[in-house]
């Protein structure tokens, strides 16, 4: 199957712009270039988001490397992927095909769609009007994934944290390997193996259940027994 491996993703609202670097993954050496992401102008900025938010759910875009401009999106689509677990694993494919379904629903009021050479016609002809079903449709089928995804590219959870193994361990991630995942472990957290809480998230996912997030709490100096020792010493 052929995706787009994807290391930046930059949103800018303001121009309505959505800009990724990406490589295709059936090319050797990959060759990444940076190129707006659904260009055209009869889409609103919260369309086109909504369409890379499917492309990610699809698979057609993968994040390749982690970065500040990849992790939030790829958080935001772990969310996703858990709240298809925790509701209905089903539900995803049964949207997919709901999306065919509905746009035709849609357009028969327009043209027959089982008429191949009428429909092709009819949509070269009216862009933006199908392109207006199109998002609609999507709009409404996915609103709940929607208001998810972009809540959890913008949520914000502050402090740091660091992953624990089954034996209570603290681990430091190295990097994914051919044969797992390379990580240092150690009886006490230190500043290698803090993390940020979506990068955290994202890393927990993909080791496996054997691993939890832990809040990092810096230890404080025993007030009690340093006034004693003052005290001691006046």
């Amino acid at each position: 199957m052929s995706y787009e491996k994807c290391k930046n993703i930059i949103l800018k609202p303001k121009t309505n712009q959505i800009f990724i670097t990406s490589a295709t993954n059936n090319d050797r050496p990959l060759h990444y270039y940076k190129s707006e992401y659904t260009r055209s102008g009869a889409l609103n900025f919260e369309d086109k988001l909504l369409n890379l938010m499917l492309s990610m759910i699809d698979g057609n875009i993968q994040i390749s490397q982690l970065n500040k401009h990849t992790i939030p999106f790829e958080y935001a689509l772990l969310k996703l992927r858990n709240y298809y677990r925790e509701k209905n694993i089903d539900e995803y494919g049964e949207k997919f095909d709901k999306r065919y379904e509905l746009y035709n629903k849609e357009l028969s009021k327009y043209v027959d769609v089982n008429d191949f050479e009428k429909r092709r016609r009819f949509e070269q002809d009216n862009r933006k009007l199908v392109n207006e079903i199109k998002n609609q449709v999507l709009s409404n089928l996915y609103k709940t994934e929607f208001e998810l995804f972009k809540n959890s590219i913008k949520e914000e959870i502050k402090g740091q944290y660091y992953l624990k193994d089954k034996f209570g361990r603290t681990i430091e991630y190295i990097k994914e390997t051919n044969r797992g995942h390379s990580y240092r472990a150690y009886e006490e957290p230190n500043k290698e193996c803090l993390l940020d809480y979506k990068l955290a998230y994202i890393l927990k996912d993909r080791m496996g259940k054997d691993y939890e997030i832990t809040k990092f709490e810096e230890r404080q100096e025993n007030r009690e027994n340093f006034e004693d020792e003052e005290e001691e010493y006046e």
